[in-house]
């Protein structure tokens, strides 16, 4: 009976109080939901732009300058010494004249060519042609004047007569050398009518 009662009394006492030990509560576990991962991209690199680089058969040493890159920039600005240097070997052309301000060569097709030397360089060309010539003996100058990579841009040839004025002008090649012309068209003869003569230099005619 006394035990009865003991445990009885336990019982209650359980009720009354309850689980003492237990009645902390867990520790609580906050979790972040995860945080969206923000990659920066990488820099995007610089863009750098090259300064303008001229032609560089241009920016050339006129001491040094080889026979290659004279044919490839034409005789205009040149020492004098080039115009044998590049059309003595050539049987298609022979010397007619050399004096201190001019030399005066001349090709198979009897077109006359005069190199005009200022301040110890070639400054000029001028060319006189036949009652034959064609736009073609014009053009066929280009590597003498504007370099064998370019080409006179000018077609000089025509049916009938037009008076035979003077035309100048000035033509600009892709390497950025501006060359300035004069001449007229042949107004004698019979058609087609062909250029009578034809001047260029690399700055304007006085």
């Amino acid at each position: 009976m006394a035990v009865l009662a003991v445990v009885g009394m336990a019982g209650l006492f359980y009720a009354i109080v309850g689980d003492a030990g237990c009645d902390t509560p867990p520790p609580k576990v906050t979790r972040k939901p995860d945080a969206a991962v923000l990659v920066k991209p990488p820099p995007l690199p610089a863009i750098v732009i090259p300064p303008e680089v001229p032609d560089a058969a241009i920016v050339i040493d006129e001491d040094t300058i080889t026979r290659e890159q004279v044919e490839r920039l034409g005789l205009i600005g040149r020492y004098p010494k080039w115009v044998a240097g590049v059309l003595g070997d050539d049987p298609n052309w022979t010397p007619v004249a050399e004096h201190e301000d001019r030399i005066i060569w001349r090709n198979g097709n009897v077109v006359t060519v005069t190199f005009r030397i200022e301040h110890g360089r070639i400054a000029a060309m001028e060319s006189a042609f036949n009652e034959k010539s064609l736009s073609a003996d014009m053009t066929a100058l280009s590597g003498l004047v504007v370099g064998n990579h370019n080409a006179i841009p000018m077609h000089w040839e025509e049916m009938e007569v037009h008076g035979g004025e003077l035309r100048t002008g000035d033509f600009e090649l892709e390497d950025g050398r501006v060359f300035f012309y004069r001449g007229r068209v042949r107004t004698e003869g019979q058609g087609p009518f062909g250029p009578e003569s034809f001047d260029l230099r690399a700055t304007p005619f006085p």
